[in-house]
């Protein structure tokens, strides 16, 4: 049971001990650690977590448990590196057994900043003579350092953050501005890259880590920017919110239990607990990251280890509240979805294959026909019969005449008078069954859909991952979508959002043209997407390509040299690229199409531009 104090720092109830244990001295605790069977990572984790349980419900005072607990964090950092290989680098949902360790690893660390949290309140409801500066801050700074990682270790496994995690962050850097702290230096030998760091940049690092929208990221990008952001944090400043320059607009509100987000400035309100965090020299050193010459020493330390495209996506995020592009509607309906590029690839090539007509009337209907003309009769048919024109394509497996992704989907097919029935409702389509499967809508937008992502036997997925929403109507035609962020539920399933990129792909194969018998990849053409402005592109594995490559794809009837141009999408997973033909006979018909075009499309970019 919590015990409440005026402190606002929730700690167990305590009492005094039965016995001797260990952990009342800290040289005992220190022997006890390096006893610990450390091949055994099972069973050190279990000693730990129960010891650190009966260490934070035993009374005991200030510096004593300062002390003892220091000596916690050796093994403890050794345990949860170890526990991080059960979870990381996985695709998600993870199995129930990974999920108990990644929730141990985020108990192990909730446990040594409740030890933590055990001092400062005993130091500030029981000091007679002072409270002991020395020994404050570094009980506020471990204590914030346990309770990021609590925010860090939530978020790589896409869980919400504990209940009054961020209240007893704000509450612990209160306290080291009260008492005038925030800046000291503390040495910590377990941080990844700063060695000694103030209560103020550990606070900060975990401010600007929340607005990077960490569940729209990988696990190892999560860990790099974590890792990263306390260096960073000394290029940006926290401010009353009296006292914050006009233009700063990320509000903290140190009286709640909320992350930091983007606000308009308010006039009439109470700011007694507000601060504003101001980052314009962060964001003006990444800005020169994309400036400066390739080979020049960068200012930001780390930055080159982080992928563009992220440092793009902070840059946004930390400039101004993101707004939604589009209007979502709660909307529940059932989508079928397969996963990955090469399961994508593999379903539009499948096809629609029709089913054979029956010999016997094939027999029958040839019979007939020639039984007019031996006779020489006209053939007299119905006035709704018509001709198929003979210039109508060949059927081709690889395209789709998809229209429109999701439940609405249409195909030729709908014009006859047969009833439609869904493809996952026909027998016949067992072999497509196999490689999709269903899921429900939480909400849709004209952008995309938020998905329940629950069931038995449901693929393994991560943010950045190629999806497939297959029409309803064809089992060729799918809309091609991305992963953009995950988050676990309260009900045992998870939430996936999914940006919808292209309403239908072809399938083709693709191989650098200067290998006259390399490796064919299986990449996805997608259309041109007027509404987001879109060109035509390629996606393909993130391995075997790169800018500037010369690829010859080849879609089951031409082949045709293309150059990719530029990067559009990054994700791990796949690559998605702009790119130009350089074929004579394509880029001569594309002219020819392009001079088709109405005489304004040569000003169409000049509109937007006059004033």
């Amino acid at each position: 049971m919590a015990t409440s104090n005026p402190i606002g720092l929730r700690i167990p109830e305590q009492s005094s001990p039965s016995g001797v244990p260990f952990y009342l001295n800290d040289k005992q605790v220190a022997a006890w650690a390096k006893e610990l069977p450390m091949a055994n990572i099972g069973e050190t984790s279990r000693q730990i977590f129960q010891s650190l349980r009966a260490f934070n419900r035993t009374s005991l005072d200030a510096a004593q448990r300062l002390r003892s607990i220091e000596n916690f964090r050796e093994p403890l950092s050794y345990v949860a590196s170890n526990l991080n290989k059960h979870y990381l680098g996985t695709r998600f949902p993870l199995s129930e057994k990974s999920h108990k360790i990644a929730n141990l690893n985020r108990e192990l660390h909730s446990g040594m900043a409740t030890a933590y949290k055990a001092v400062i309140v005993n130091l500030l409801t029981h000091a007679q003579e002072g409270v002991d500066r020395a020994q404050l801050t570094l009980a506020l700074h471990r204590c914030i350092t346990y309770l990021s990682k609590v925010v860090l270790l939530s978020a790589i496994v896409y869980d919400p953050c504990p209940k009054r995690t961020w209240q007893e962050l704000h509450v612990c850097h209160r306290l080291a501005s009260r008492y005038g702290v925030g800046s000291d230096l503390i040495s910590d030998p377990y941080e990844a890259s700063e060695k000694q760091s103030t209560i103020d940049q550990n606070y900060t690092r975990c401010l600007l880590f929340s607005l990077a929208s960490p569940y729209k990221m990988r696990q190892e990008e999560n860990l790099q920017l974590f890792d990263t952001l306390l260096n960073w944090s000394q290029y940006t400043n926290l401010y009353g919110y009296d006292d914050a320059p006009e233009e700063s607009s990320i509000t903290i509100h140190q009286d709640t239990d909320m992350a930091p987000s983007h606000e308009s400035k308010a006039t009439s309100i109470a700011t007694k607990y507000l601060l504003i965090l101001e980052v314009s020299r962060l964001l003006s050193q990444m800005r020169e990251h994309f400036t400066d010459e390739p080979d020049s020493e960068p200012t930001l330390s780390g930055i080159n280890e982080l992928d563009k495209g992220v440092i793009r996506q902070l840059i946004m995020l930390w400039s101004k509240a993101q707004k939604r592009a589009f209007v979502r509607t709660k909307l529940n309906f059932e989508l079928r979805i397969a996963v990955g590029l090469r399961s994508v690839h593999k379903l539009i090539t499948l096809g629609d294959i029709p089913d054979p007509t029956p010999e016997s009337e094939v027999e029958d209907e040839a019979t007939w026909i020639d039984a007019q003309f031996a006779h020489g009769q006209d053939m007299h048919v119905e006035a709704r019969f018509s001709l198929q024109p003979m210039d109508i394509a060949s059927y081709n497996p690889r395209r789709g005449n998809f229209e429109e992704f999701g439940p609405n989907s249409t195909d030729i097919s709908e014009s006859t008078n047969e009833p439609n029935i869904e493809i996952w409702q026909d027998d016949k389509e067992q072999q497509v069954d196999k490689a999709t499967c269903l899921f429900t809508t939480i909400n849709e937008s004209a952008g995309g859909y938020c998905l329940d992502w629950r069931g038995k036997e449901i693929p393994k997925i991560q943010v950045g991952e190629l999806i497939g929403v297959q029409s309803a109507m064809s089992a060729a035609q799918f809309g091609v979508g991305m992963v953009r962020w995950m988050r676990n539920s309260d009900d045992e399933s998870m939430q996936v959002g999914v940006q919808m990129i292209a309403p239908n792909a072809m399938a083709v194969t693709a191989q650098l043209s200067d290998q006259n018998i390399g490796q064919q990849e299986k990449c996805l053409l997608l259309p041109e997407v007027g509404t987001s402005g879109q060109p035509t592109s390629l996606i393909c594995p993130s391995y075997p390509f790169s800018l500037g490559k010369t690829l010859l794809i080849n879609d089951g009837e031409n082949a045709q040299e293309i150059k990719l141009t530029r990067l559009l999408e990054s994700s791990g997973s796949i690559s998605q690229y702009q790119f130009v033909h350089l074929d004579e006979n394509a880029a001569s018909k594309m002219k020819e199409d392009q001079n088709d075009l109405d005489d304004d499309s040569d000003y169409e970019s000049l509109w937007s531009t006059l004033i």
